[in-house]
């Protein structure tokens, strides 16, 4: 959903790396909080409303380090997470996805 934007000059390339990321670590979040939604809906809102009121207060030459900066500490947690927690970010060990989301699994014939 971002690519398009940046390749159409509409976005910074930063949105990128920091939409992945950001991917990692609402997965974390979700997968921690057993498979609450909600939470991970709080994260997001969270993380827009601070990037929305960093970006008025901060001005000049230092608004354009802000995008980059939100990237670099996006990077650095969803780094830090995956070596700390492993591919399975959080998910209860021996589970598959749908068990860790609160699903059953379907019965095996």
């Amino acid at each position: 959903m971002y690519l398009p934007l940046y390749l159409t000059g509409q976005d910074q390339l930063t949105t990128v790396p920091i939409v992945i990321a950001g991917a990692v670590l609402v997965t974390w979040l979700f997968n921690r909080s057993g498979g609450s939604v909600l939470i991970a809906m709080l994260l997001h809102a969270s993380v827009n409303l601070s990037a929305d009121y960093f970006g008025t207060v901060v001005s000049g030459s230092a608004a354009a380090w802000q995008p980059i900066w939100m990237m670099l500490v996006f990077i650095g947690l969803a780094v830090l997470l995956v070596a700390l927690e492993g591919p399975e970010l959080g998910r209860r060990r021996g589970t598959s996805p749908a068990v860790s989301a609160g699903r059953q699994p379907a019965p095996a014939e």
